[in-house]
């Protein structure tokens, strides 16, 4: 009897540690309960940018849940205002936004990466936001030096409202019609949570950013 119990327990053991086995009543209960594990579909309206104020609010709100701060301006002529009204001292900003704006009085591009660690204030061009996610797409291509997102003290992104989409799949998509593949995803400041669970925000990266939307 014992003998008849330890063979049925290898046989049992033989079949549980069998892939095949394990794969194909996988697939035979799958099939039972009717799971359906295609992935969705992902349809985008239009250029899948962002003309609802309800989805324009959501995009800031998730841009807030990241720690990013968010001013709408209304043009871009208003742009010293609200660096006024931020704090934010026009003397101590770098601008390189591919000469989309020019701020009086603002730092001039150093000729030497070094000195980027000096910079208080940097402000770039966004070229996609995402809603989801509150991501923002940023060219290094078109960046003096594609260090300054990363080593300045704050950063301010300018971003184009129609520029935002859904979800990351447009994002991707609509990278993939520019050809754009130089760049990398920013969503809110520098921040980290490896010690004890603790989130610290600027730990190696920029202490705080600034998304202006026009």
């Amino acid at each position: 009897m014992l003998s008849g119990i330890l063979k049925t327990g290898k046989i049992l053991k033989e079949k549980l540690n069998s892939r095949d086995f394990i794969l194909e009543n996988i697939r035979k209960n799958v099939k039972k309960l009717g799971f359906n594990n295609s992935l969705p579909a992902f349809q985008e309206r239009g250029d899948s940018s962002l003309t609802s104020k309800v989805e324009l609010e959501a995009f800031k709100k998730r841009l807030a849940s990241v720690h990013a701060k968010v001013e709408v301006l209304s043009s871009l002529a208003s742009l010293n205002d609200v660096l006024s009204k931020n704090q934010v001292n026009a003397q101590k900003i770098l601008v390189d936004a591919g000469g989309e704006v020019e701020i009086k009085g603002s730092l001039k591009m150093p000729a030497a990466k070094r000195a980027l660690g000096e910079i208080e204030w940097a402000l770039i061009h966004g070229e996609m936001g995402v809603e989801e996610n509150g991501a923002i797409w940023v060219n290094l291509d078109l960046l003096t030096h594609s260090a300054l997102p990363f080593i300045t003290e704050n950063l301010i992104v300018l971003l184009k409202q129609k520029n935002v989409v859904k979800n990351m799949h447009a994002a991707y998509e609509g990278l993939a019609a520019k050809k754009s593949s130089n760049g990398v995803f920013i969503a809110g400041p520098s921040k980290t949570g490896d010690i004890e669970h603790n989130l610290v925000v600027g730990a190696h990266g920029a202490r705080s950013l600034l998304v202006l939307l026009y």
